[in-house]
């Protein structure tokens, strides 16, 4: 009996590792897993690619746009924060997906900024008519170096 729980544990364990991995690499209909649109969002925000930000931004629901007009009045408005970062910015992406959820995925990334100081963020993004988007109304941020 204790063998048999051992084996459906390690087989749920292996199950789970197994979805994770698939998950991590589950792309979209344009090509791009959540972790590479992270990357491209953050950057088109800092270059001013807005057509890429506002195709990869979640704004289907009321919560979504009254969150972007409520924080930056529009994707233009943290446009210009992004654009006011040092150039010595960079960011390391840890990639945490659901595995249980094939149309939601979180990814962690430290952002490294000039002087030392280290914020970690995590976005949620969803799969939306077949392509992976940012939901910026749950994006949650720490301080791990000042």
């Amino acid at each position: 009996m204790i063998e048999i729980g051992a084996v459906g544990a390690v087989k749920t364990l292996y199950d789970s590792t197994k979805s994770i991995i698939e998950h991590q690499k589950r792309k979209d209909s344009k090509g791009f897993t959540p972790t590479e649109v992270i990357a491209l969002w953050n950057h088109s925000l800092k270059t001013g690619d807005m057509t890429f930000a506002y195709e990869r931004t979640f704004t289907e629901t009321e919560e979504s746009r009254d969150f972007i007009k409520r924080k930056w009045g529009s994707l233009e408005g943290l446009h210009e924060i992004y654009k006011e970062s040092p150039e010595g910015t960079s960011i390391h992406i840890h990639e945490h997906l659901d595995p249980y959820k094939s149309d939601k995925a979180s990814v962690v990334y430290d952002v490294a900024y000039e002087g030392g100081k280290v914020t970690r963020w995590k976005d949620t993004l969803v799969l939306h008519n077949g392509i992976w988007k940012v939901r910026p109304e749950f994006v949650l941020t720490e301080d791990l170096k000042n």
